[in-house]
């Protein structure tokens, strides 16, 4: 019964929609970390900066899966 289904269309609407959020979230952080610029830490990095670079890496697979799957998929490819 599920012999013809796949589950790579999941995948793709899946990491583009979890890809989505963790970029809104980034440029939240950012526009944070802007109007905290001129408050002086005594971190070498400040914590929003360290969250930022924790979802960078968290997107950029997310981003890396949409890539391997655009070969395949076309609606990879439109979300890239």
């Amino acid at each position: 019964m599920y012999a013809g289904l796949s589950d790579i269309p999941y995948m793709i609407a899946g990491a583009h929609v979890s890809a989505a959020v963790l970029l809104a979230g980034i440029w939240a952080l950012k526009a944070k970390e802007k109007t905290q610029a001129g408050v002086p830490s005594e971190d070498i990095k400040p914590p929003i900066a360290q969250t930022v670079d924790s979802l960078m890496g968290n997107a950029l697979v997310l981003l890396r899966v949409l890539e391997h799957a655009a070969p395949r998929w076309m609606t990879a490819s439109y979300y890239l």
